[in-house]
């Protein structure tokens, strides 16, 4: 859509996720949230589906132009992601491990700075390997869930509350669930299938029997 034009022009970081890069948009350019300014640009916010979807590749390509006035730049940066390759060209298994939900570390979305990492957005990534400390998908204040349909990288659109402000629940430094979200991006398909498998049996114990 050649008429749509914004004012702040944020630049992606190289492990940003693809929804939390739209966020930041939403925030530095004051539109009211992410559908918004999708439909803005004449785009649908697909915030279920993951990066390497046609449907990301279709709304990246309306706001490449606007930001850099050539093709494919933003689906090139975020499809570097050492996750980007189980996402696609595999089977629905290894689909289903990018994750619908919003999860964040309260710490790394603070200030001007912040922003939402990649990793997040891998079903099995459960905390923050950079500030040592769990993932949180509910908002301190209100309970509700933190949704990616809102204006704000780090306010809750429901109590207007910063999530920033939750307590950062730490791990210590050897925890075995520390090593294993740290391990993920070195793991291949055939791992993930392992770590799948032990997961199910987990919540199945008669599979065992």
């Amino acid at each position: 859509m050649t008429s749509f034009r914004i004012n702040g022009h944020p630049s992606p970081i190289a492990d940003e996720s693809a929804r939390g890069y739209l966020l930041r948009m939403v925030d530095c350019n004051g539109y009211k949230n992410v559908e918004n300014i999708c439909r803005k640009a004449g785009t649908k916010f697909a915030h279920k589906v993951h990066v390497m979807s046609k449907q990301w590749e279709q709304i990246l390509s309306v706001f490449t132009p606007v930001l850099y006035k050539q093709d494919s730049v933003l689906m090139d940066i975020f499809k570097q992601h050492w996750a980007a390759k189980f996402y696609a060209k595999f089977d629905m298994q290894m689909s289903n491990l990018f994750s619908v939900n919003c999860r964040i570390c309260p710490i790394c979305i603070q200030g001007e700075d912040g922003y939402a990492h990649a990793d997040w957005d891998f079903a099995l990534s459960t905390v923050c390997t950079k500030h040592k400390c769990h993932l949180i998908e509910t908002c301190s204040h209100c309970r509700e869930s933190i949704s990616w349909k809102r204006g704000k990288l780090d306010r809750c659109p429901e109590c207007e509350k910063n999530y920033s402000s939750a307590p950062a629940i730490q791990l210590e430094k050897d925890s075995p669930l520390l090593k294993l979200n740290k391990h993920y991006a070195a793991m291949n398909r055939e791992q993930f299938e392992q770590l799948i498998t032990a997961c199910a049996r987990m919540h199945r114990p008669q599979d065992n029997m």
